[in-house]
């Protein structure tokens, strides 16, 4: 069997890095190193030349615009092609490493749709589970096309139920975090088009949900919860917030995507340039 071609990421935010890997290995069958440090990623693509590199512009000690020129400079790396992770305020510095050739940039916070098509693009690699598909399953054939949810779920049963249900009737690609308190921080670097937060009953799920709206473009991302038993008095506070949709628990796959549907219609008819 050929062997999977490997991609490194290469960020010192563990967040970026885990974000990337999440969105690759969703979207292709390939094999994803990352690396916090541009020297441990220059010594290792200089032994094993992977088929793609994703590089951080700023990190410590060696930057990424350091790291770029070396790999152009030597005959080991000098091929292999190349994305630049940057932000908006980086944009300049961006223009000075044209110079080295790199493949693509991507602007954070990036979707799940672009980081896909920036691999593709750069790489020639087609996703074995695409965005897109020429022949589509029958739950696509109302217009419905993938688009990127992050899913807040710590109950291992809902959260499968849910992930099957997004990936088999939306193509959803998905990114997972493990609580609600971690979600602004990744909200800062990841656009979603929905967001699917199950609620615990503390005190403190307000106040993360809030946090989490002071973030998204609320005309792009949309915010399900799943709760237990909800008062109207709590409901009406989610509602305030900007919660779409409330799903009470428990709930089926079918209950769940006829909430959904709506909201993933309309993401996918109209998705955020």
């Amino acid at each position: 069997m050929d062997e999977l071609p490997v991609i490194y990421i290469v960020d010192d935010d563990i967040m970026i890095r885990k974000l990337l890997k999440s969105i690759i290995l969703s979207a292709f069958q390939v094999r994803v190193v990352d690396f916090d440090n541009g020297e441990a990623a220059l010594r290792k693509a200089a032994e094993n030349p992977p088929a793609l590199i994703i590089l951080d512009l700023y990190m410590p000690n060696l930057s990424g615009k350091e790291a770029l020129r070396m790999m152009r400079s030597m005959q080991e790396t000098t091929n292999i092609p190349i994305i630049i992770c940057s932000t908006e305020s980086q944009m300049e510095a961006i223009k000075d490493i044209v110079q080295f050739r790199i493949e693509g940039y991507l602007l954070k916070p990036f979707e799940a749709a672009s980081v896909v098509q920036k691999i593709m693009s750069a790489t020639g690699i087609e996703p074995a589970n695409p965005l897109e598909n020429k022949e589509k399953p029958s739950s696509q054939q109302n217009g419905e096309t993938a688009f990127s949810v992050m899913l807040i779920e710590r109950d291992p049963h809902i959260n499968t139920l849910i992930s099957s249900t997004l990936e088999s009737q939306f193509s959803a690609q998905i990114m997972e975090v493990p609580t609600l308190e971690e979600a602004p921080h990744i909200l800062e670097k990841f656009t979603p088009a929905l967001i699917v937060a199950g609620l615990e009953g503390s005190d403190n799920d307000l106040q993360h949900l809030a946090r989490m709206f002071e973030i998204v473009d609320r005309q792009f991302t949309s915010v399900a919860v799943c709760a237990g038993a909800v008062s109207q008095e709590s409901a009406a506070e989610l509602v305030a917030l900007g919660v779409a949709v409330i799903v009470l628990k428990p709930f089926t796959a079918e209950q769940f995507t006829s909430k959904i549907r709506r909201i993933a219609v309309r993401k996918t008819a109209n998705t955020k340039p």
